[in-house]
């Protein structure tokens, strides 16, 4: 990997039984990652049929464990409510990804600051 390389990973998640809508996240944040000039994709994590206010969601944890073992620099979502939807486990998340030198990334282009809930656009 070089210097300038950013190794993104992917999280998609669904809350009903729409796998072309799971399938239709995937593909545009693997595009998302390939206009990105030296960004390559390190993974993809899923969960379908998954609510966002729990975080008992085996892609969400496979991700996690990997942001420990430092295995991507960001985490590339379609919206920041993809990991969550409740302020406490969003900061949770965001936590343990910042700590490891993971920054989330939103393809809507959503910004995230402090005093923000909901995300906006």
């Amino acid at each position: 990997m070089s210097n300038t390389e950013k190794r993104a990973a992917i999280y998609c998640r669904t809350a009903n039984r729409d796998e072309m809508a799971l399938g239709s996240q995937t593909e545009s944040l693997k595009t998302f990652v390939a206009a990105k000039d030296g960004w390559v994709l390190a993974g993809v994590y899923s969960d379908e049929e998954k609510s966002a206010a729990v975080d008992k969601r085996d892609g969400l944890r496979s991700l996690l464990i990997d942001a420990k073992a430092q295995a991507f620099d960001a985490v590339v979502v379609h919206s920041f409510g993809r990991l969550a939807r409740e302020r406490d486990l969003f900061e949770s998340i965001r936590r343990t990804l910042n700590e490891n030198g993971v920054e989330i990334v939103s393809a809507t282009g959503e910004t995230l600051l402090v005093s923000d809930w909901p995300p906006r656009k």
